[in-house]
This record gives C-alpha cells, structure tokens and sequence, in this order.
C-alpha cells in the first residue's frame, strides 16, 4: 500500500487506494508505480502532453523516469489516480496542493489519444472533485489551461470553472503560457 502525506491525522487515515465508480465501466485508482509502463506508452503516443500539457510529465523520456515521478507523488499533498476503462490505465487525473493550509488545490488530467471527446476526462475529473472536496479542507480547485487547448477548456467549462484573467509562464513547458481557471468549492 502506498502511503500519502496529508494536513490532518483525519486524512492520514482515509482509504485513497479504494476505487472511485465514474461511470459505465470507468473508475479511477490511485496511480502506482507499475503503471509506469502504459503512462510512458500514453505519452510517446501523444509528445504534446509532456510538451504543452501536464507539468509533471515534462522531461520523462524513459520508463524509469515516469515511475520515479509516481512513487513522488506518494510522499506528498496529492491525489494521482490512472482512468481505468474495465481493466486498462487510460490516463490520469490528479489533485495537489500547493498551499500550507490545504484550502487550494491545483488539478490536471490527460487521457489516451483514442479515448477523446467521449467525456470520460469531464467525469472523472467530476468524481474526483467530488469525492476530495467532501474529504479534505478544499476552498477552491485551480487548472491552469493554454489558451489554444481547446478540449481542455471545454472541461472546464463543463465542471463549472470560471476563466481568470490571470495567465503565467509554465517554466516546465518551456514558458507555455497558462491561464487560470477557478472553481469554489467553499463548504
């Protein structure tokens, strides 16, 4: 079992490594190393993710590489989980926080070039939403979105995020400028 660093002992000692129902024969659960192998398949199939999409996968030229950045992501503030079509790692969303008191949580997600535009990202990233904002301190989710991305803007806009006028360079992407997109979720 992987263990995650959260705020609380309360948090500590939730059960993350249950899986998530999306929907249909969808579910999340949390990413592991030994999936290593079909996420590094995922972005050879598809360079423009590591290149203008998701931070974390920036750089990760190997297989090694990739599982390295996963067992990271069990020793700190985040919720990685892989898109799981009936028994096949399909892509990836996850939750992290980047804030001391735990109140924002950035979020992000890719998926399989053959999975696209079928809805599946929208609802899973619903899910996962759904079940972090009912389980720990989260105020307000934040995805950052290049402006020509526009699939990923149309998520957004489905899971009721708003467009700020706030864009930054994304240093990893190579300066990719990203805009923020909020939503609250104040309990």
């Amino acid at each position: 079992m992987y263990r995650i660093k959260w705020y609380t002992q309360e948090e500590q000692n939730m059960d993350w490594t249950t899986s998530i129902l999306v929907r249909d024969n969808i579910k999340l659960r949390l990413l592991v190393p030994d999936d290593a192998g079909r996420i590094f398949e995922i972005l050879e199939k598809d360079p423009a993710i590591r290149e203008k999409f998701v931070t974390w996968t920036a750089g990760l030229t190997t297989e090694d590489a990739v599982r390295s950045a996963i067992e990271k992501f069990q020793q700190n503030s985040s919720l990685r989980f892989g898109i799981i079509d009936g028994d096949r790692l399909i892509g990836y969303v996850g939750t992290w926080s980047n804030t001391p008191d735990g109140k924002e949580y950035d979020a992000g997600y890719f998926i399989d070039r053959d999975k696209r535009g079928k809805g599946i990202v929208t609802s899973a990233m619903k899910a996962l939403i759904e079940v972090a904002s009912k389980n720990l301190p989260i105020e307000l989710f934040a995805m950052y979105i290049w402006d020509e991305n526009e699939p990923s803007k149309a998520v957004a806009q489905k899971l009721g995020f708003t467009r700020t006028d706030v864009i930054e360079p994304e240093p990893a992407l190579g300066g990719v400028p990203e805009r923020r997109w909020e939503l609250s979720v104040k309990k």
